[in-house]
């Protein structure tokens, strides 16, 4: 899935709040912070020659890409080069689409939800061509959950995800949230691509129980959660999300100087981007690591000063991973878990950085999202951009 950026802990959000742009943890993307004027929103040319502008944002795994703007999915098996749409399975439409996940070479997934508060996940090939876009080919599986306390939430939409881990590991993750520190998350993980799912107990009344802001999964057994307000705590599971524990960071300050980004499966294990902000205008990025199997996270490496703090993407591919501000200025990356960084200036790649997907060491796809609204303020919109480099950051061009 798209990587989720690192956004700013509760002691900063009154400081943006006053300039009508928040970073919060939600997977949406935030406003671009310098969105130029108009009085109509442009119109969607995915399908037309490039540069392409979207009226929606776009997901990324790898060089697999989908987007849906509640009529139609279309799905970009190039990192957003072509893009082709995906036919549904039958009685299911677009806007009944809770969650799309897809993994290169591997499966399609899609999730629906049920008035029971029963979800279908749909499975298909990743299509390689405008036929079998148009035909995958769709198998289901109808699950839960079961037990529990899900009665205390029927009439709460579920926030769901599909997430992809290594080999044939997919997990589905539905929430259902009362308030923002309130409700009830269930995960379901499958072992054989999406034909079967298991269902793991409820967490319980804990810290995560609450909605899931990121997650990683190193194996069946194996993974990291990011919750929380800000984003400024994390849990781990030894036992395939049977049970979970509190992560402890002594070496961090406060969950109210700090926050979490999204986990990635690199080469060393979990890698785990972190946030902390020394006052209003400055903050350093590290890198916490958890061998696979492991117990603990470890700091290897050091930190990194960006020179914006706002809302910062990262993303890891086998040993390398990039840290790239939302201003678009710099990419920073390590192939050392952060023992060592190398600073590039970002040519081409403008303000408004959303996120970065990885498609190899030293290729990307960054989305910069941009908007504006009338001379009123009662009008306003957003669209999404598509920039590649081939060159390790050095060089962006507009899809």
């Amino acid at each position: 899935m798209k990587a989720r950026g690192l956004s700013l802990p509760l002691s900063f959000l009154s400081v943006l709040v006053a300039g009508c742009v928040v970073a919060g943890t939600s997977p949406v993307a935030p406003q671009a912070t310098t969105a130029p004027q108009a009085t109509t929103a442009p119109q969607d040319t995915a399908a037309a020659p490039h540069p392409q502008v979207f009226t929606s944002p776009v997901k990324f795994s790898r060089s697999v890409a989908w987007r849906s703007d509640g009529t139609s999915i279309t799905l970009s098996v190039d990192a957003g080069a072509h893009w082709q749409s995906l036919g549904l399975p039958s009685g299911v439409s677009a806007a009944t689409i809770q969650a799309v996940a897809s993994s290169p070479g591997r499966r399609v997934w899609l999730a629906t939800t049920a008035p029971d508060g029963s979800f279908t996940v749909y499975r298909a090939a990743v299509p390689t061509s405008a036929a079998t876009a148009t035909s995958p080919g769709w198998s289901q599986v109808k699950l839960g959950p079961s037990g529990g306390t899900l009665t205390d939430y029927m009439g709460i939409a579920p926030q769901i995800s599909l997430v992809p881990g290594p080999g044939s590991l997919v997990a589905l993750i539905a929430s259902y949230m009362q308030t923002p520190s309130t409700g009830e998350t269930w995960l379901f993980t499958s072992t054989d691509d999406g034909v079967s799912f298991v269902q793991h107990p409820s967490p319980g009344s804990n810290g995560v129980y609450t909605s899931w802001d990121g997650e990683a999964f190193a194996d069946a057994q194996h993974a990291v959660v990011v919750t929380g307000i800000a984003a400024a705590n994390v849990y781990q599971t030894s036992d395939g999300g049977s049970s979970w524990s509190a992560v402890a960071f002594p070496n961090l300050p406060d969950p109210t100087q700090r926050t979490f980004g999204m986990p990635h499966v690199g080469t060393s294990g979990l890698v785990l981007p972190v946030t902390v902000f020394n006052n209003q205008q400055a903050c350093t990025v590290e890198l916490l690591v958890i061998a696979s199997g492991g117990a603990s996270f470890t700091m290897p490496g050091k930190a990194i000063t960006p020179a914006s703090c706002g809302y910062i993407s990262t993303d890891t591919y086998s040993q390398v991973t990039w840290v790239v501000p939302s201003d678009g200025s710099t990419v920073f990356a390590t192939s050392d878990d952060g023992r060592t960084w190398k600073e590039t200036a970002a040519s081409g790649l403008p303000k408004g950085v959303v996120s970065v997907d990885l498609t190899g060491q030293s290729t990307a796809t960054a989305e910069v999202e941009d908007g504006g609204c009338s001379a009123t303020k009662t009008d306003c919109w957003s669209h999404w951009s598509l920039f590649t480099t081939s060159d390790g950051g050095g060089t962006w061009l507009q899809e």
